[in-house]
């Protein structure tokens, strides 16, 4: 069974009170499927990239760790990027330069054509419709495009048949304004999902399933240097023991699951970077200057 995941590629700029240490590739689903890769899965990306350096650096972050890139296409435009600014041990993750103020993202439409019955991770529910025939797994960690959704647009999301759906406490306020329904137990039933994880950050993770649903306690908070990456690492490592478990869902396989998956999240809040457990920051490209959102 293949793994592929689809999405526009992204790479991570890091800041030291506003001067650059370095980049890597990043947003979540990359760094899932990054993950994945390193612990022994056969990974295909699909998507689009900038034609320029950092691309080229979120490309190689990829291909190093044996990813085929072959279908990722190199469109005309600047590689979306992430700041990720480390001011006096507070970390703030933005869309736009802190340098400059620039802001470098676009949203191109990808283009793409599977077999039935693949594993894939994508980054956007916008390609839910082309997906019936897969088994998807979708984090999100942000409301913000399910905000867009039309009320139409809603029950189509609500109504697709996930594998596994992993969503922290921030989307599930929302859900469950949107849904107007009581309680966070009561989104199992109305998502259709095989197996529903809830994120709570230092308050645990809950699991809700169809024969269950069982929460867990952060036996002890990891010292963190930076915490990208955790969640990323969390949920690959929640796919990986899901596969190993032949895509069956019970108690023990939730138990086992969460301990192995919180064992190497903590490792990764270590490093700075999403990937940094695995691979160090690139250098900055030679051909910028003050920052990385225009060449010379």
């Amino acid at each position: 069974m293949k793994i592929i995941g689809i999405g526009n590629i992204v790479c991570d700029i890091y800041y030291n009170n506003g001067k650059i240490i370095g980049c890597n590739g990043g947003k979540s689903w990359a760094n899932i499927v990054f993950n994945l890769s390193n612990m022994g899965h056969d990974i295909k990306v699909i998507g689009n990239c900038g034609n320029d350096d950092l691309g080229q650096i979120a490309l190689d972050s990829l291909k190093k760790t044996k990813i085929n890139i072959s279908e990722i296409q190199i469109i005309n435009k600047p590689t979306n990027l992430f700041h990720i600014n480390i001011v006096d041990n507070e970390i703030t993750t933005k869309k736009r330069c802190p340098i400059c103020q620039n802001k470098t993202w676009s949203d191109s439409p990808i283009k793409f054509k599977l077999d039935p019955q693949n594993i894939v991770i994508i980054d956007s529910i916008k390609y839910l419709k082309k997906l019936r025939k897969q088994i998807v797994m979708l984090d999100i960690g942000y409301q913000n495009e399910l905000e867009l959704l039309s009320d139409n647009e809603f029950i189509d999301f609500k109504n697709f048949k996930f594998e596994i759906l992993n969503i922290n406490y921030r989307v599930v306020k929302y859900l469950i304004e949107r849904m107007k329904i009581e309680k966070e137990e009561d989104l199992f039933n109305y998502l259709n999902t095989k197996l529903l994880i809830i994120t709570k950050g230092t308050d645990g993770v809950s699991y809700y399933f169809k024969e269950n649903n069982m929460h867990f306690n952060l036996s002890e908070i990891a010292e963190e240097t930076d915490p990208n990456g955790a969640g990323d690492m969390f949920f690959a490592s929640t796919i990986n023991s899901y596969i190993k478990n032949d895509l069956i869902i019970n108690n023990t396989f939730i138990s086992k699951s969460f301990e192995e998956a919180t064992q190497l999240s903590k490792e990764v809040v270590k490093t700075i970077g999403a990937r940094g457990y695995y691979q160090e920051l690139y250098d900055a490209p030679s051909t910028y200057s003050n920052c990385l959102c225009k060449s010379n």
